[in-house]
C-alpha cells in the first residue's frame, strides 16, 4: 500500500511497469474556482483517475487550451509539479529504458493558447529559487534597479533546476496555464486558470512528469486551496488495482 511515495521512475521497466487496471480518486475543490452556489466554506468534488505502476500512482492533468493530456506521477514527497516541453526538443539523460515508453508524452506551449511564462516577482518564482530575497530572481532576470524598487519589472522568471532525493535533476522555466479537472458523476468539467508548473526541457533520470503533493507553495494541492480546506488520501493495495468494484477515494 502506497501511503507516502518517492518516485522512483529509474527503477521502473518500461514493459512491465503499467497495469490494465484503474481506478479513481476524489479531491475537494474550492467553490472559488467554480460558478456553484454553495457557500464558500463548502468544496466541490474532483474525480481523476488514477493508473498504478510498480512503484507508484500515475494521474493524467489536462494542461492548455485545448487540453492537452500529459501523464505524470503522483509524489507526495516534493512540490513542483512539472511536464515534459518542447515539440522535439525534450532532452532525458541516462533514460534509454524509456525512449519508446507510452508515457513520454510531451507538453507543447505553442500549441495553448492560454500559456504563458510566469514573472520573475511571483511568489512561486521565488519559491522554485529558494531565495529569502525576493529581488533576487527578478535581478538575474535582469530587472532595473528602478523597477525592483517599484516593483514593477515583468521579465519572466529565470529557468530553474530542481533535484529529487534519489539523484534526478530536472531544469526548465515556470509556466502559467488552464489545468482541467472532472468533477464526480455528470459534474462535468472545471477549467482552473493561471495553474503554474514546470515546463521541463531537460532531465537526468527523469522520463515522466511529476505532480507535486507536498506542502509547499508550488504543489497541486496546494495551487487548488486544498491545504486551506484539508484533504486525505488512501491509496488501495496494487491487488486490488484490476477489481472495478473497489474504489480509492481521495477525500
Amino acid at each position: 500500500m502506497a501511503d507516502a511515495m518517492w518516485k522512483q521512475a529509474e527503477h521502473m521497466p518500461p514493459q512491465q511497469a503499467l497495469s490494465e487496471g484503474t481506478f479513481a480518486g476524489f479531491f475537494p475543490i474550492p467553490s472559488a474556482f467554480t460558478n456553484s452556489r454553495k457557500r464558500p466554506t463548502q468544496a466541490l468534488d474532483m474525480m481523476e483517475p488514477l493508473r498504478e505502476v510498480r512503484d507508484g500512482y500515475l494521474i493524467s492533468l489536462n494542461m492548455g487550451t485545448p487540453p492537452q493530456v500529459i501523464q505524470v506521477y503522483m509524489d507526495t514527497g516534493s512540490d513542483l509539479t512539472w511536464v515534459p516541453c518542447g515539440n522535439l526538443s525534450f532532452n532525458c539523460v541516462d533514460c534509454d529504458d524509456y525512449k519508446n515508453s507510452k508515457l513520454m508524452g510531451i507538453f507543447s506551449p505553442s500549441y495553448s493558447s492560454s500559456s504563458y511564462r510566469d514573472s520573475c516577482a511571483s511568489r512561486y518564482c521565488i519559491d522554485i529559487h529558494s531565495s529569502d530575497n525576493s529581488y533576487d530572481p527578478c535581478t538575474v532576470a535582469g530587472c532595473s534597479l528602478t523597477t525592483l524598487v517599484r516593483v514593477s519589472c515583468s521579465r519572466p522568471c529565470p529557468s530553474f533546476a530542481y533535484t529529487y532525493g534519489e539523484g534526478g535533476l530536472v531544469t526548465g522555466t515556470l509556466t502559467k496555464d488552464t489545468l482541467r479537472v472532472h468533477g464526480i458523476g455528470s459534474g462535468g468539467t472545471r477549467d482552473i486558470p493561471n495553474f503554474c508548473f514546470g515546463c521541463v526541457g531537460s532531465t537526468y533520470h527523469e522520463p515522466i512528469g511529476i505532480a507535486g503533493f507536498g506542502r509547499g507553495a508550488l504543489s497541486f494541492p496546494s495551487q487548488l486551496g486544498l491545504l486551506q480546506k484539508g484533504f486525505s488520501h488512501c491509496f488501495l493495495a496494487f491487488k486490488y488495482a484490476n477489481n472495478p468494484n473497489i474504489s480509492s477515494p481521495l477525500v
